[in-house]
């Protein structure tokens, strides 16, 4: 594989039976699987908890090319996700890294900012918070998404007690 495929670390697979509305689940584990540092960090932390152990075995059905296809149920077992109920792929993914419960996992996928708030009347009064974060909305207008990064994050937001967002003392 590696010489039709370009490199060592990309694995043939089987792919995932549908077990009714998985589809979501399907695609988001496909994708994790062709990732080497989520596969390694899940295969190197079996025996951890019930659930790393779960992926752990769709993990290595998908890697045996004697299997047609592999089966999502171990998950949907261990975390009592209903094979019926049709769910968004991203937010089933960013609500399964923290119940793995490895933090190696999540460190691939978390990120944090720093929110702040300065008084500018003198008094040198500063708040400041970090916040973790899996994902942050974006709204992006005609396609400048440098722009819109700049306006959320980069630019500072004038707080006004005038307008009832203000700092009182």
């Amino acid at each position: 594989w590696s010489n039709v495929l370009g490199s060592s670390s990309l694995k043939p697979s089987v792919g995932l039976v549908n077990l009714g509305n998985t589809c979501y689940l399907n695609a988001q584990l496909q994708s994790a699987f062709h990732i080497p540092a989520i596969r390694n960090v899940i295969n190197s932390n079996e025996g951890s908890n019930a659930g790393v152990n779960s992926l752990g075995r769709v993990f290595k059905d998908m890697e045996r090319s004697s299997m047609h296809v592999a089966s999502t149920d171990p998950i949907c077992r261990t975390f009592g996700i209903s094979p019926m109920i049709q769910q968004d792929s991203q937010e089933f993914w960013k609500l399964l890294l923290p119940e793995l419960q490895l933090p190696e996992l999540l460190d691939l996928y978390q990120g944090a900012y720093e929110s702040y708030i300065v008084a500018l009347d003198g008094t040198k009064r500063e708040k400041r918070r970090e916040e973790a974060f899996l994902d942050l909305s974006l709204e992006v207008d005609s396609g400048d998404v440098m722009g819109a990064l700049e306006g959320a994050f980069g630019a500072p937001e004038l707080l006004s007690v005038k307008e009832g967002n203000g700092w009182r003392p």
